[in-house]
């Protein structure tokens, strides 16, 4: 018999499985020094899913692509040496059958701007959406697709792309996330913008788990470089820092750090 269950555990272990946890809510309360521009951002945010969303295995990673409807909000306040700006956000996503609608407003004190979304799923894993911008903007929306390709064994590759409606700017987006032998994960990520009224850019960055619950990453961007951390003491509670090192015209040096409690 002790061999038996120990067959069975060999095998979900090659198979790349594991375990998930069950989540509804998530919330924040974070940290930014902007070092080279003598400011910080001090602020809190939620978000809380109408039905349960699973962990890939590591706590802190999940599907690419989630369809639950759920509700958010932010309350931050940015300390520059010219004064202090509060800006809440405030938005929330349904979805009913394959259509999604979804708002965003965002408050600056002496400004404001409302997004509207609508998307549709063609597929469980495959979405298109529009965002209707502000009339402040100085384009009416921007068009999105998402699509998240599961290979078996717990692993993905995710896609993101997005466009104004003069084609202006183009943002493309991947993801990839995989198990490892030994409980371990890897996730690699990379962005690139090209745009025809500002300067291209790019990212790319990469996070290893070495377990569910820990884990530390870096990114390459155009203009610096980052590293960060993240450390769950149990199923809920979570402390992340990261720190960046970046031309001033890209934040200039940061270091940001993070407390999260999810159930």
């Amino acid at each position: 018999m002790k061999m038996k269950h120990l067959g069975a555990a060999l095998a979900l272990a090659s198979s790349g499985f594991v375990y998930a946890q069950d989540y509804q809510f998530f919330g924040d309360a974070y940290y930014v020094d902007l070092d080279d521009l003598d400011s910080e951002v001090i602020g809190v945010a939620a978000q809380y899913y109408f039905n349960d969303i699973a962990s890939r295995g590591p706590l802190r990673e999940f599907d690419y692509l989630i369809t639950e409807t759920n509700v958010y909000g932010s309350l931050s306040k940015l300390d520059t040496p010219v004064g202090s700006t509060n800006i809440t956000n405030l938005g929330g996503e349904v979805y009913i059958g394959r259509f999604l609608f979804g708002l965003n407003h965002t408050d600056f004190e002496d400004a404001d701007e409302t997004e509207v979304k609508f998307g549709y799923l063609f597929q469980p894993n495959l979405q298109a959406d529009i965002t209707l911008l502000d009339s402040d903007s100085p384009y009416d929306f921007i068009l999105g697709a998402t699509y998240q390709h599961d290979m078996g064994n717990n692993r993905y590759l995710g896609f993101r792309v997005e466009t104004d409606d003069e084609i202006d700017t183009v943002s493309l987006e991947s993801k990839y996330f995989t198990p490892m032998s030994g409980g371990r994960f890897l996730t690699v990520y990379a962005q690139l913008v090209t745009s025809d009224i500002d300067d291209d850019d790019f990212l790319i960055g990469s996070d290893y788990y070495f377990n569910t619950m820990a884990s530390v990453g870096a990114t390459v961007f155009d203009g610096g470089i980052g590293i960060n951390g993240s450390f769950y003491f149990d199923q809920n509670f979570a402390l992340s820092a990261e720190y960046q090192d970046a031309d001033l015209e890209d934040g200039g040096n940061q270091f940001t750090f993070n407390a999260r409690y999810q159930f």
